[in-house]
């Protein structure tokens, strides 16, 4: 509505692109990063994305961990009504178990590749923020 204000939110965003998990049934594997957080980013809401071979996604702040889950198609959702500061740095990580021959890395299917992601929405915002591996792209 006209004369309404608003405080613009937008989406931090980790990708993790150096899965590795060995050929074989039963085989593990483990995929995590840490992003640097920009202080006074409020976040509002928080989860992992990753395929069927996860058994295991968490979000970290610092050594603290903030959100997990076993369940990779539907992890949940964190969510602060009041917003929730990074001490400076989000970890992320993802626990993989091989369940085919062939070895898995990083890819969009969820049939022959896996994911790593933390998702996140903040505010306030001027843009998305992208982080690879470790590496804030922008901020």
């Amino acid at each position: 509505d006209p004369g309404t204000t608003y405080t613009k939110a937008s989406a931090f965003v980790t990708y993790h692109t150096e899965i590795a998990i060995p050929g074989g049934v039963g085989q593990t594997a483990t995929a995590e990063g840490s992003c640097r957080v920009k202080p006074g980013l409020s976040f509002f809401s928080l989860s992992t994305h990753a395929h069927r071979r996860a058994v295991a996604t968490e979000v970290k702040d610092g050594d603290a961990v903030i959100f997990a889950s076993d369940d990779w198609e539907h992890p949940g959702v964190k969510r602060w009504p009041d917003g929730y500061t990074f001490g400076d740095t989000l970890k992320y990580r993802c626990d993989y178990k091989n369940d085919s021959a062939a070895a898995v890395g990083t890819g969009p299917s969820a049939d022959t590749d896996e994911m790593c992601m933390a998702v996140g929405y903040f505010y306030p915002a001027e843009r998305p923020i992208f982080c690879i591996n470790t590496f804030v792209v922008s901020q």
